[in-house]
C-alpha cells in the first residue's frame, strides 16, 4: 500500500477551489489511482473512462475538461493524461518499489532469525518484544520469569550490552554484547562463545533501618 501527499491548503489552492464538487472527486480519485499503480502520475484513457463512470456524473467529459483548463491535468496524446507536477509531491514508483524491497528484506531477516532465536519482535517495525514487561527504577528492562534466548535490535542491544539483569523470579540474566539474552548461569554465550562475566552480588535492599524486609 502507497499514500498520497495533499497539504492542508489543497483545496483552496487556485487550481482547485473554482472545481465542481465532481471534478474535484475525479482529481483526488487519478492521485490514488496513480499512486496504487505506480504510474508516476500517468492516467490511461481506460482508467480515466472507469474513474468517470464511477462517479456516475452526467457530463464526465467536462470534468476532464475542467481538469485539463484548471492546469491539474495534461493531454498525453491517445495515451491519456498527466497529472501535472505528479513527482513534485508524491512518490516516484521507483522510490515505493525500492521500499517495499527493503522492506521484504527486513521480513526475510526477521523471519530467518525468529526461526533460530524464538524471539517475538516484529521484523518491520522497530518496536522489541522480548518478554519484556516494562522500565525498572533503574532503566533496566524488567524481564518475565520464562525469558528465554531471544536476539534484540541493534539499538537495544547497544544501550544494555554486557549488563546484567534479574527476572521478576530472582534469575540472573545477561545481555551480550552480540544481541543475544540468555541465563548467566551458563559459561558463555551460545551464540557467540563469549565467556559469561561473574554475575554482580544483588544489591542490600534493607528497611528504613537499615534492618531486612
Amino acid at each position: 500500500m502507497s499514500w498520497i501527499r495533499l497539504e492542508d491548503g489543497f483545496p483552496w489552492h487556485a487550481k482547485v477551489a473554482g472545481l465542481s464538487d465532481a471534478a474535484f472527486r475525479l482529481h483526488v480519485m487519478g492521485l490514488c489511482y496513480a499512486s496504487a499503480q505506480l504510474t508516476d502520475g500517468l492516467l490511461p484513457t481506460s482508467a480515466v473512462t472507469m474513474l468517470t463512470n464511477a462517479l456516475h456524473h452526467a457530463e464526465t467529459e467536462g470534468l476532464v475538461t475542467a481538469l485539463l483548463e484548471a492546469g491539474l491535468w495534461e493531454r498525453k496524446g491517445r495515451s491519456g493524461y498527466l497529472i501535472h507536477d505528479y513527482l513534485a509531491y508524491q512518490q516516484s514508483a521507483a522510490h515505493v518499489r525500492q521500499l517495499r524491497a527493503q522492506g521484504a528484506e527486513r521480513q526475510a531477516r526477521f523471519r530467518a532469525r525468529n526461526a533460530v532465536t524464538g524471539g517475538t519482535h516484529n521484523g518491520v517495525t522497530s518496536q522489541v518484544r522480548l518478554g519484556t514487561t516494562g522500565t525498572g527504577s533503574t532503566g533496566s528492562p524488567e524481564t518475565s520469569p520464562d525469558l528465554t534466548a531471544s536476539r534484540v535490535t541493534t539499538a537495544v542491544t547497544a544501550h544494555v550490552a554486557g549488563r546484567f539483569a534479574r527476572t521478576r523470579g530472582g534469575e540472573a540474566v545477561y545481555y551480550c554484547p552480540c544481541g543475544l539474552i540468555y541465563p548467566a548461569v551458563l559459561a558463555a554465550c551460545r551464540e557467540c562463545g563469549t565467556p559469561t562475566p561473574p554475575v554482580p552480588p544483588q544489591p542490600h535492599r534493607g528497611g528504613p533501618r537499615g534492618e531486612p524486609r
